[in-house]
């Protein structure tokens, strides 16, 4: 061998040695017991006890985890995202001290791992009584049936009431449960519809989220109940007389809703309107007309669906 190629072979086993020891030190500082501080872990409560109930969030709601173990291993913890579970088998009082400990650390399992320390090392839990009720539902019904229908009767709804349990306090504050919104416009017949409650929030179990609301519908039909005065209502008409007296009065609803109404008891009104009152003497305005005894079931067209007032005096 040659000089030169003597030397050439010397430097390749030097760095081979070099890359070996670097290897080596690498492998020994990732497997080397290191400590992370893991701040932001939340604490969540898991309650076994039916009858009390946590009221709000764990104080502090977050904690700081002291690890130690390999680094690649902290690493791995840190993106599994740790949490603290507290488990309660039976409150003792609606106000605990509950001191943490390592074994209610999850998502932390990782061999060479280890829970040195959480800080701060205990969290208050405040309890109150579980306390069921049940409570009425409210459907809420927007908008308006579609022309072509009517009601033949008021809608009616099953289940009245839904089951709530949870926190006494809130319990005993909650008067109705509403439901979702049931667009009346999107009805072609009569039917039995479910409508989900509108639970989001309240923070309470409720049972049964859904009710059922049936509508009972006809085709609509017109009924012509003739020429009808018109009268001012009892205040507020002071000062005002009438130019026009009578308008054509015409009821729409079911068939069956309609041969039910007394004719005598409708009658058509000026509608109140504040800006009457400011009138000067002489001065003439045109107010709505307004149909008063017909059936809540049923709708009402005047013709004309105006009449004209005028100030003869001082209100």
């Amino acid at each position: 061998m040659t000089p030169a190629g003597g030397v050439r072979r010397n430097w390749r086993l030097k760095i081979a040695a070099f890359a070996v020891t670097v290897l080596l030190w690498a492998t020994i500082r990732v497997s080397a017991v290191s400590r992370q501080d893991l701040p932001d872990v939340a604490v969540r409560v898991e309650n076994d006890d039916p009858d009390w109930v946590p009221v709000g969030l764990p104080s502090p709601a977050t904690v700081q985890l002291g690890l130690t173990g390999p680094a690649r291993d902290l690493f791995r913890v840190a993106v599994d995202r740790p949490v603290v579970v507290v488990p309660i088998d039976g409150v003792l009082s609606t106000d605990t001290i509950i001191i943490l400990r390592p074994e209610w650390v999850q998502n932390a399992d990782r061999p060479g791992v280890s829970i040195e320390d959480i800080t701060p090392s205990t969290v208050r839990v405040e309890f109150e009584r579980n306390e069921g009720a049940a409570i009425p539902i409210t459907p809420r019904l927007d908008g308006s049936l579609p022309d072509s229908l009517s009601f033949v009767s008021a809608a009616q709804m099953n289940p009245l009431f839904t089951n709530v349990r949870g926190p006494a306090s809130t319990v005993e504050e909650l008067e109705t449960i509403h439901t979702e919104s049931f667009d009346l416009g999107t009805v072609t017949s009569s039917g039995r519809f479910p409508i989900s409650l509108d639970t989001a929030g309240i923070g309470l179990r409720v049972n049964p989220v859904v009710t059922t609301v049936t509508l009972n519908l006809a085709p609509t039909v017109e009924r012509i109940i003739g020429t009808r005065p018109i009268r001012f209502p009892e205040r507020g008409a002071e000062g005002l007389a009438l130019v026009g007296d009578s308008v054509v009065v015409s009821l729409l609803g079911a068939q069956a809703v309609l041969d039910q109404v007394d004719t005598m008891s409708v009658v058509v009104e000026v509608a109140d309107d504040p800006l009457a009152r400011d009138l000067a003497v002489g001065d003439e305005m045109y107010l709505a007309l307004v149909v008063r005894g017909a059936p809540d079931r049923v709708r009402w067209v005047v013709d004309p669906d105006t009449v004209l007032v005028r100030r003869t005096g001082e209100p």
